[in-house]
């Protein structure tokens, strides 16, 4: 059963409505501000852990939120004096286990990055492919975060339960509603 939001409000125009996470028409909207989410990430990697080699799994091309916070990654390298190196950015995908299993592979196989020495953490606009990026790294034995550090976005509830842990940017989507 798919919902048609927009019909909806199309044949009732006076029913009061707003909109968590996705605009919808000139209704209002609460949004996350996932730029400035992924710009304090950075800053906190770079100045807390002082990591420079971050690299980035980025998510689907055409989702409004992946591409906000892939330009976040690239503006906090450039705010930060730390050049952009196009070996630490696994382009356009999916939001799924493959695709972050995917990055690892293009990492440290297909760009021979070491753990490191090349990469010290792995940041990526989703949960899923941080969790799938952790299990391929651990499938490989290496060891995170000692060798390859990995944080998140989402904070989904399973990263709660993920072996290890993940660091990851908490939406509390019920506290935005």
């Amino acid at each position: 059963f798919v919902f048609d939001i927009e019909g909806f409000l199309d044949q009732n125009p006076d029913f009061p409505a707003v909109f968590i996470g996705k605009p919808i028409k000139d209704y209002p909207t609460i949004i996350v501000d996932n730029y400035n989410a992924i710009r304090e990430m950075m800053n906190h990697l770079i100045h807390v852990h002082n990591y420079r080699k971050i690299a980035f799994i980025c998510g689907p091309e055409s989702h409004p939120y992946s591409e906000t916070r892939y330009k976040a990654y690239v503006d906090s390298l450039k705010s930060n004096n730390i050049a952009f190196n196009p070996k630490l950015v696994f382009k356009r995908g999916s939001f799924s286990t493959k695709h972050g299993i995917k990055a690892i592979y293009y990492f440290l196989d297909k760009q021979n990055l070491r753990p490191k020495k090349d990469i010290e953490v792995i940041a990526s606009v989703s949960d899923v492919l941080s969790f799938a990026a952790i299990e391929e790294l651990k499938r490989r034995d290496i060891n995170v975060p000692r060798d390859i550090a990995v944080v998140g976005f989402n904070n989904k509830y399973e990263s709660l339960y993920s072996n290890p842990t993940i660091t990851t940017i908490n939406i509390n989507f019920k506290e935005m509603g």
